[in-house]
């Protein structure tokens, strides 16, 4: 797998702190497991840059690394040099991973991967939390630009923290959550027991920055109460302005004697320091993963850390530290806790290093993402119901989803239109909704076939239940329905899936397309019909009716059971020209519109047996959901309901002959042997129609979509 990463830094430029860091251990961590990686970044390294050769890739630890000169300096980036590389070379990578926010180089990559149409992973680095956009300018660029210029990319969070602040902001995109990559040091390297002589130490290793809360911690120490002896060390870089500003705030609070500044640490002298540390201490403002408190685990060195911290959540899983709110007097409760818990730091001194290695292992992290760039997403679309009652398509679909909820190649998701199909604006609402949609495979499941028009047509998969809709007595509205609903759409999408041969067969009569654009999936029968045995009551059984749509052929249906001692279910509504013709007929019957799944399945558990004699089906789902329960079915011997019912899984009768419909619903009810092999012969027939094998059929239409963009 090809992975390239664009980032506005990149080692030997650890100025700049984590992000950089971080990013490194990842493309090193890729590369080490089979990965063939590239970084795209600038020669940023603070005021100056970064003595390496520039434009040519440089051959460092296993990554090849490209270096371009910026034209602006710390926080812009301007680079176009990276821009054009990126335009030019990004199609020979499987994902491009785009890291930080704020700054031209990200900006002008994102750009491109969205006009060039490149796979693309985001992560920010803590780049959107709300810490960051408590500025109005930045919230605006970021609901406006912002956000087109990441609607392609998939996100990624670095700790749950930044995941949950992610989906606050764009609740509509999913945001996956990968830890950073982090070395650890050698096992010996952790200290075996806290030290008993001397103060206590307390460790500040962070950049020194207004975000740090190094300002805050100083006022807290300066007004905390302990018998304990303390000293604070504080690693940083020592010889910026706003560092100068917390010695001499250091030295006002008379703290002097008690901060040691150590400036930065690396390497050896880095380890050593956190193992001598009894505790790291980082009241940080906002910290979307934070290194340092990972680090110190890892050597056994308890952590106090805010709740803004990205590993809080993890600290406090394992117990390996304290995390506070930010208010002075909470911090210093807390500190002066910590101080004289010798026990809980003991603990932590001698569960954290075995924890943090099993939790953050490099090899088995990297593997995850590895994983997730592999991950194709297909975004599978649904219609929005009129309101509560029977859907059979969503019922169908959700018997599928376990299985392609699972599917290790492809990250499936669900999308709900975002209207009911009615009228002209709520179409056009849903058209503009698929506008926005991003995702490698795009999968209308029914109905709403003309949203497949605002889709990319060589990512758009469409399934089509049936052509029912052409039957549509309004001349104009037939002539819409054909090209809107059917001639384009298939038209447009890639690939389109019939559920049945009969449904096949009336698209190529209506389309004239290719019978190779076609390909034929079952509907499959939704996991909580099941069977439950019933005596048949032979005096007075009762039928049910699924549907009143003209198809549904219940006209016909009333005339063949006049005189039939019965009651007649009928699911679905019914006006007063179908409640005359009931009364004409003398038949007993009950009307249940609008019945949720739990009222569908008990309607078939209360009948004797189903009569689904339709003119005409795409499918025919409700054959198989009384075959599952154990009930008897009378249907049609036209369109795609003899296959569907299998052979001899169903009484046949002819639609159009209410002669033909009323003798076969008698041999049902009068000869028990016949209604016994319906049963069973229904029950063998619903093997053919498993979750399973349709789900495992889609997900081949959609690596065929990926293997052939």
């Amino acid at each position: 797998m090809r992975i390239l990463h664009i980032t506005p830094s990149y080692k030997p430029a650890f100025r700049y702190g984590g992000p950089t860091f971080s990013v490194s251990c990842l493309a090193e961590s890729l590369a080490a497991a089979g990965a063939e990686v590239w970084v795209f970044t600038t020669t940023a390294n603070g005021p100056e840059e970064l003595d390496v050769p520039v434009g040519v890739p440089v051959e460092m630890d296993g990554v090849r690394v490209v270096y371009f000169r910026r034209w602006t300096g710390d926080h812009g980036h301007f680079c176009p040099a990276l821009w054009l590389a990126l335009w030019r070379r990004g199609q020979q990578f499987d994902v491009v991973h785009i890291h930080s926010w704020w700054n031209w180089a990200a900006f002008g990559a994102a750009l491109v991967c969205r006009v060039r149409g490149f796979r693309t992973v985001f992560s920010p680095h803590g780049m959107l939390s709300p810490y960051t956009l408590r500025g109005r300018a930045k919230r605006l660029f970021q609901r406006t630009l912002g956000r087109w210029l990441l609607a392609p990319a998939r996100w990624l969070a670095t700790a749950r923290l930044e995941k949950r602040e992610l989906s606050a902001l764009a609740p509509r995109w999913e945001v996956k959550h990968l830890p950073n990559i982090v070395p650890l040091p050698a096992a010996e390297t952790s200290a075996s027991a806290p030290r008993a002589e001397g103060p206590l130490r307390l460790l500040f290793l962070s950049r020194i920055d207004p975000k740090k809360g190094l300002a805050f911690l100083l006022e807290t120490l300066a007004a905390l109460d302990t018998d304990a002896e303390w000293q604070l060390i504080i690693a940083g870089d020592p010889t910026s302005a706003y560092a100068r500003k917390m010695q001499h705030l250091a030295h006002q609070k008379g703290l002097w004697a008690r901060v040691h500044w150590q400036g930065w640490v690396s390497g050896d002298d880095k380890w050593r320091l956190l193992a001598e540390a009894d505790l790291l201490v980082l009241p940080s403002q906002n910290e979307n993963f934070a290194l340092a408190v990972l680090e110190a685990l890892a050597v056994g060195t308890a952590v106090v850390i805010s709740d803004q911290v990205g590993l809080g959540d993890y600290v406090c899983e394992q117990d390996f530290g304290w995390v506070v709110p930010l208010q002075a007097q909470a911090w210093r409760e807390t500190l002066k806790a910590a101080l004289t818990d010798v026990t809980k730091r003991r603990r932590i001194r001698q569960q954290a290093p075995i924890q943090v290695r099993d939790d953050f292992d490099a090899a088995a992290i990297a593997r995850r993402y590895l994983a997730f760039y592999r991950r194709r997403t297909v975004q599978v679309i649904f219609r929005k119901p009129h309101g509560p009652g029977f859907y059979s398509i969503e019922r169908s679909f959700a018997a599928l989803w376990p299985y392609l909820e699972d599917a290790a190649d492809f990250q499936v998701q669900k999308i709900t239109a975002c209207a009911p199909s009615q009228g002209v604006w709520s179409r056009l609402r849903i058209g503009a909704q698929m506008r926005r949609l991003r995702a490698d495979v795009f999968h209308i499941s029914g109905d709403i076939h003309f949203a497949a028009l605002f889709l990319p047509g060589r990512k758009t998969l469409l399934t089509v239940h049936d052509c029912g809709f052409l039957q549509h007595p309004n001349a104009w509205k037939r002539f819409l329905l054909k090209w809107l609903w059917l001639r384009w759409p298939v038209r447009h999408c890639r690939q389109v899936v019939a559920v049945s041969e009969a449904t096949k067969a009336d698209i190529l009569r209506h389309t004239r397309c290719s019978p190779d654009k076609i390909a034929v999936i079952p509907s499959t029968i939704p996991p909580h019909f099941q069977p439950v045995p019933k005596p048949f009551q032979t005096a007075c059984p009762r039928i049910l009716h699924m549907g009143t749509t003209p198809n549904k052929n219940l006209w016909r249906h009333i005339e063949a059971l006049g005189g039939i001692p019965c009651t007649l279910h009928i699911v679905g509504r019914i006006g007063p020209e179908e409640q005359s013709r009931l009364q004409r007929y003398g038949i007993a019957y009950e009307c249940t519109p609008d019945l949720d799944d739990t009222g569908v399945v008990r309607a078939y558990e209360g009948c004797d047996l189903l009569l689904f004699a339709s003119a005409f089906e795409g499918f025919g789902m409700p054959i198989l959901e009384a075959q599952a329960v154990g009930r008897p079915v009378v249907t049609a011997n036209v369109s795609s309901m003899p296959a569907v019912a299998g052979e001899g899984g169903a009484c046949l009768v002819n639609p159009f002959d209410v002669a033909d419909i009323r003798r076969g619903v008698l041999r049902v009810i009068e000869d028990a042997a016949f209604r016994e092999q319906l049963v069973a012969k229904g029950f063998e027939n619903i093997r053919r129609f498993r979750a399973q094998a349709a789900a495992e059929a889609y997900l081949t239409l959609y690596k065929a979509f990926i293997r052939r963009p």
